[in-house]
């Protein structure tokens, strides 16, 4: 009976027993664990909108990066159309019109074609003309002997009157690069200096000057890429734009020979 008397008791005080949270207890652990929470989702989220800053700064990158290649690959393939004749048909801070031969011909006939890059600010494109070799005009010739092709007077101002065979966008989201409140141009052009030996950073005023045409030794570019996301022109963003700048010169200049037209293929 003592025994069992025992046993009662035990049992008894275990049942009774009330250890556990308290509510103070409960609403600290519950405040706690809501900190925890959102500190982790601003964790996420601020994680979130820098992947986003990154793929859209990846994404200015590459399609600046092409759009840079194809500019100086053009310019690059300036050519003259014939003894004496500038490359450079017309050149302004955001356009510049030349000569090139990007010709796929095996019939060795030079006839070379117009292109033009311009930058249109209000639509943040860049984009390029094309003005084919007219047969219509002079006769289509070998390269001994070339000839200047009738359209190209009517080219060498900043509207030209006559119609491009072909245009296309060579980059879309893209803005002049800026200086503190000063916006700079697309394209600057240079002659050789007087220096020994000369150098072509003799700077150009644009647009140019029928005379200034002859001397473009190089010709230099510069451009901001914008994200897509960021073609609304949100100021926020502008962070994220890509400056690129490179300079071309011209495949007839000659530093040796200065005093000549460095472009004039005489």
């Amino acid at each position: 009976m003592s025994r069992l008397r025992l046993i009662t008791r035990q049992s008894g005080e275990r049942l009774s027993d009330d250890a556990g949270f308290t509510l103070i207890e409960l609403m600290v652990a519950c405040l706690v664990g809501i900190v925890v929470i959102i500190a982790a989702t601003n964790l996420i989220d601020s994680s979130g909108r820098a992947s986003v800053g990154v793929l859209d700064r990846v994404d200015g990158v590459q399609r600046g990066r092409v759009a840079m290649e194809q500019i100086t690959q053009r310019l690059r393939t300036q050519v003259c159309p014939a003894d004496g004749v500038t490359p450079v048909l017309y050149g302004d801070s955001d356009q510049v019109t030349f000569y090139a031969d990007l010709s796929t011909r095996t019939d060795g006939l030079f006839q070379p074609e117009v292109r033009r890059i311009r930058f249109v600010a209000s639509e943040k494109k860049i984009y390029e003309d094309v003005w084919d070799y007219q047969t219509t005009a002079p006769t289509a010739t070998t390269a001994g002997s070339p000839t200047v092709p009738a359209y190209a007077a009517t080219l060498s101002t900043s509207s030209p009157a006559a119609a491009p065979t072909s245009t296309r966008v060579i980059l879309a989201n893209v803005s002049a690069t800026t200086s503190g409140a000063t916006t700079l141009p697309v394209f600057t052009y240079f002659g050789f200096n007087s220096a020994s030996p000369p150098t072509a950073d003799l700077a150009l005023s644009a647009p140019l000057s029928s005379d200034d045409r002859d001397l473009v030794a190089r010709v230099g570019i510069a451009f901001d890429s914008q994200p897509t996301r960021n073609a609304g022109g949100n100021a926020a963003r502008d962070a994220l734009n890509t400056r690129f700048e490179n300079s071309v010169f011209a495949r007839t200049a000659d530093p040796l020979q200065p005093t000549r037209d460095p472009v004039a293929c005489i």
